[in-house]
């Protein structure tokens, strides 16, 4: 699971302030896309970079999290300044795995957000991640039917991307493994994940998702 709070300790800035310093530097570069990579990026972050780069003739997108409170007018405002796509960290449907992870997002509020964002014309890519403790073969399966449902609908405007968990070095998962009933195995010699006693089905179900990303893609 993610090592963001690991590799990258987290710290407060002037949100405001660092995207003008930003665009300042840009100037010099002529760039005409930005992308904000930054799994701390919330509604109010969106809304103030959608407010400094409206009419400035930039496309750009973002890395956030699922939004209850998130409008079809706030969709709206982000189109109108230039974003033409949000990744969306959804990684589980299923309110168990959902618990163990801390991002408890119900279904509907899920399928609400990528609806509402689509008919603001943002592009979604939905972030799925696969084969948690505990997770069934059945369970991922209705996940992955979940989102081809989704992909049914909404077509080009909705892309997925999938992961089989890993458990990385310096993650909470690594560093708390009991709380989530992980036994780890030894990490070799300069790897970043560990072994441990992930569900057997992963084996026969990862070659599943990549064949399912390369369809997402093209």
């Amino acid at each position: 699971m993610c090592t963001y709070s690991y590799v990258e300790k987290y710290r407060e800035v002037d949100f405001e302030k660092k995207l003008n310093c930003i665009l300042q530097n840009q100037k010099s570069w002529s760039i005409r896309r930005l992308s904000f990579k930054d799994g701390n990026l919330y509604k109010n972050n969106l809304l103030m970079i959608a407010s400094i780069l409206n009419n400035l003739d930039f496309k750009w997108n973002a890395t956030t999290h699922i939004d209850e409170s998130m409008t079809l007018e706030d969709f709206k405002r982000l189109q109108s300044s230039g974003c033409d796509n949000l990744e969306i960290g959804v990684e589980s449907i299923h309110t168990h795995v959902q618990k163990l992870i801390g991002k408890v997002y119900p279904i509907k509020s899920i399928e609400k957000y990528i609806e509402t964002g689509v008919e603001a014309n943002i592009t979604l890519v939905i972030n799925l991640i696969f084969g948690f403790p505990n997770e069934t073969k059945e369970e991922a399966h209705r996940q992955l039917e979940w989102f081809e449902k989704i992909k049914k609908i909404y077509k080009e405007k909705v892309y997925g991307s999938f992961n089989m968990l890993e458990i990385n070095y310096g993650s909470r998962m690594a560093r708390y493994p009991s709380e989530y009933e992980i036994t780890l195995g030894k990490m070799g010699p300069w790897s970043f994940s560990y072994p441990w006693n992930a569900p057997t089905w992963r084996k026969e179900f990862a070659p599943l998702i990549i064949s399912k990303n390369l369809e997402t893609l093209f």
